[in-house]
């Protein structure tokens, strides 16, 4: 349960105080799981009545219950405040893994509650380990067709907790063989006492040691754009010249990502337009027309929306659209509902023949400063929600950096006009000086005569 939770809150992007609520949790969790081990007040005892395995309930046992109870609540409380402040495609991302997981736990509440209120011996069907199938089923379409998760990252992650798991479960087997060994020398409660101190204290970095192994060979690109997201928040603060920071972004975000072209746009503050800063395999003149696409519509569709646009996603984003049946008299709002679904279906149909499969808006102050552009990934694989999380951050610092930078380029410009205007003026003065003497010259010249 403490684990099923800690993923809600790494999924619906809540990690306040995830520390203390971790603690909280793990701490519950083996509180419960020493009690029932130790102690008959759990569970007295259990034996095999083919098919199922019949437990002979303590006084503590609704404790448990409950605990597993308040777990699954909370989690599916944070997944329903997620899903309702989201918009459109995240929507479609969670539907179905909300769905999936109520219905296991209204079968949980069934098999742990309901059941054992009318029958109290006697074995009976784990019901809610039927429909956790159906759970499963819900959440690999989530994944499969709305991207949920990278299935790599989910893999990989995996093999971390059963690495990690399977590390602490033969270090525990050993202690317990060598204690055989030297004839029960340690009781085993101690021995648990141990074992559970020592995956209080060693979990973490061990965890991280083979999430670095797993990083390499399950998910490269997520890890290598960490990695790369790491380097740039430190160049950031030592690179100010606009056209260096424009290089600096471009060519990680190619390397990171492995992608075939990618862009930078910026705000001129000027003329208050939108113009391409450096294009890597992108023509200015096919960025110039995209936007201008339909009154400027992408520009300001990304500071209306203000998180990430993806190419794929747009479809989806239409469907929601068309979902919202029009009344007899269109009314102004559903006018502009028509209008969004034209102007985004011809983006949609622009950035197909660009290649483009993201835009990313950077904005400072919720003001859009710039959009980077960036292309198809070369393995042909699609965005995932992880990129989409590293990508956005990466857009906060590197707004700071490029409104720095931009800043600077501004104070540069205004110097060197200064610099010029004085030279101007000075050489003006020097000039009205000098013309000033020869007119005394003159005039004394002429006083002599």
């Amino acid at each position: 349960m403490p684990a099923y939770l800690k993923f809600v809150y790494y999924l619906t992007k809540d990690a306040r105080y995830l520390k203390i609520k971790s603690f909280f949790l793990y701490l519950g969790a083996a509180a419960i799981s020493f009690t029932s081990l130790t102690t008959p007040y759990f569970l007295k005892s259990a034996y095999l009545k083919y098919p199922h395995i019949v437990g002979v309930t303590g006084v503590l046992d609704p404790v448990g219950r409950l605990y597993i109870f308040f777990c699954v609540v909370i989690g599916i409380f944070y997944l329903l405040k997620e899903y309702f402040r989201s918009q459109s495609f995240r929507r479609l991302q969670l539907r179905y893994f909300i769905i999936g997981i109520i219905v296991w736990a209204m079968a949980g509440i069934v098999t742990t509650v309901i059941i054992p209120l009318f029958k109290k011996e006697g074995a009976h069907y784990d019901i809610a380990a039927y429909f956790s199938f159906i759970w499963v089923a819900l959440t690999s379409y989530a994944v499969l067709k709305y991207r949920l998760f990278d299935i790599r990252l989910v893999l990989g992650r995996l093999a971390v907790y059963l690495l990690s798991t399977t590390t602490f479960i033969g270090a525990a087997l050993l202690v317990l063989f060598l204690n055989v060994q030297l004839g029960f020398l340690i009781p085993i409660e101690v021995i648990f006492i141990l074992v559970l101190l020592l995956v209080i204290f060693t979990y973490s970095p061990l965890f991280h040691f083979f999430e670095r192994i797993a990083g390499k060979y399950f998910y490269y690109t997520y890890y290598n754009l960490q990695l790369t997201l790491q380097r740039l928040s430190k160049q950031f603060n030592r690179t100010i010249e606009l056209d260096k920071l424009t290089t600096l972004i471009n060519r990680s975000l190619l390397d990171a990502l492995k992608l075939d072209k990618a862009g930078i746009i910026l705000k001129e503050s000027k003329t208050n337009t939108f113009q391409p800063q450096q294009l890597i395999k992108l023509k200015t003149e096919e960025i110039t027309s995209l936007l201008a696409l339909e009154d400027n519509f992408l520009q300001k569709y990304l500071q209306k929306e203000k998180r990430p646009l993806v190419r794929e996603e747009i479809p989806f984003l239409i469907k929601e659209l068309k979902r919202k049946k029009p009344q007899a008299k269109p009314s102004r709002e559903e006018e502009k509902i028509r209008k969004k679904i034209t102007n985004l279906s011809a983006l949609k149909e622009k950035a197909d023949k660009l290649e483009i499969g993201l835009f990313l808006p950077l904005l400072v102050k919720e003001e859009l400063i710039g959009i980077i552009i960036l292309g198809n990934k070369l393995s042909g694989e699609a965005y995932t929600v992880q990129d989409l999380d590293l990508l956005t951050a990466l857009s906060v610092q590197a707004s700071i950096a490029f409104n720095n930078a931009l800043s600077y380029q501004e104070i540069q410009k205004r110097k060197e006009e200064l610099e010029k205007f004085y030279k101007l003026t000075v050489g003006r003065e020097l000039k009205m000086i000098e013309l000033k003497k020869k007119i005394k010259e003159l005039e004394g010249k002429m006083g002599k005569k």
